[in-house]
């Protein structure tokens, strides 16, 4: 259960690979089944469990909305992406034997985002249950909303998944369930989204070469009125001027076209070498859509 934090002030910087808004923070506990499994607790299993993945996710889904809706909470829809990211931690963790927010190897749920959903641009929580011995549990319990019902109390009685799962803010989610012979892993991966790019940024750009970055605004800039679209330079003393005979440090206004929440922003070239961020903002709280280098070594963008 790792939430995620929307940062909403210009001076704080995320170093990270992807475009990503957010920090990772475990607490809580893992849920029941899951600690009776690391403790050993399994037992014997059957060759097949039974169970239908795509089935449980649905009634996960449905199981998790109506949580929400008992707490006056509005829905998360579901989105295939957040799906394919959570789908894959669940393989991860069965296949590898382990059961967690991170693999062996340290990656945690803003390193699956990055290999998984580099458009994504925004804040997310993640969920994890797994369910040892599942393939021996009675054919009433494995149906799918008998499990889902399992797992979401499993949540519910977790602080850090209560938390997760009750995020007012959040509006989409994906659900990914994988089965084995004898186990169950489900990963919940919540989120809301500031901006999903077209493509991922690109890491380099040569010198020289302007380029474009088509995006959907999320919900809190895909209300009418103006936003700010600006581009951060390696050099903080750099100066622009601005319309009203101001000047911006740091930053110089970015060109773009808006059509309904569809957006288009026009990078200029650029001749000074170094990293360089994006950010949308309005009423003075910006949200960083990610980096990339300009250097004489890289290839022209597409």
């Amino acid at each position: 259960m790792v939430p995620g934090r929307v940062v909403v002030a210009l001076a704080v910087l995320l170093v990270l690979a992807r475009p990503a808004m957010a920090s990772e923070d475990s607490q809580g506990s893992w849920p029941s089944d899951a600690l009776r499994w690391l403790r050993g607790g399994r037992g014997d299993a059957p060759a097949t469990p039974s169970i239908d993945g795509a089935a449980l996710e649905g009634a996960l889904q449905a199981e998790v909305n109506a949580e929400r809706a008992a707490h006056g909470l509005a829905p998360l829809a579901p989105e295939a992406r957040l799906g394919a990211v959570a789908r894959a931690h669940s393989r991860d963790m069965a296949e590898r034997r382990y059961f967690g927010h991170h693999d062996p190897e340290g990656r945690g749920p803003g390193e699956r985002l990055q290999h998984g959903y580099a458009e994504w641009v925004g804040a997310y929580a993640e969920n994890v249950y797994h369910v040892g011995g599942a393939g021996a549990l009675s054919a009433p319990e494995r149906t799918p909303e008998a499990l889902a019902r399992r797992i979401v109390r499993g949540w519910m009685a977790s602080p850090g998944h209560r938390a997760n799962l009750l995020r007012a803010e959040m509006n989409l989610a994906g659900l990914g369930a994988w089965t084995t012979a004898e186990d169950l892993w489900v990963t919940h991966v919540l989120g809301r989204p500031v901006a999903i790019l077209a493509a991922a940024l690109p890491a380099c750009v040569a010198v020289g070469h302007a380029f474009a970055l088509e995006l959907s605004l999320g919900p809190d800039l895909a209300s009418p009125g103006a936003f700010d679209a600006l581009l951060v330079w390696p050099d903080p003393a750099k100066r622009f001027l601005l319309p009203d005979g101001t000047y911006l440090e740091g930053a110089e206004p970015l060109p773009h076209r808006r059509t309904g929440a569809r957006v288009r922003l026009s990078v200029p070239e650029l001749r000074l070498l170094g990293t360089y961020r994006v950010r949308l903002g309005r009423d003075g709280r910006y949200f960083d859509l990610g980096g990339f280098q300009v250097e004489t070594w890289c290839a022209a963008p597409p």
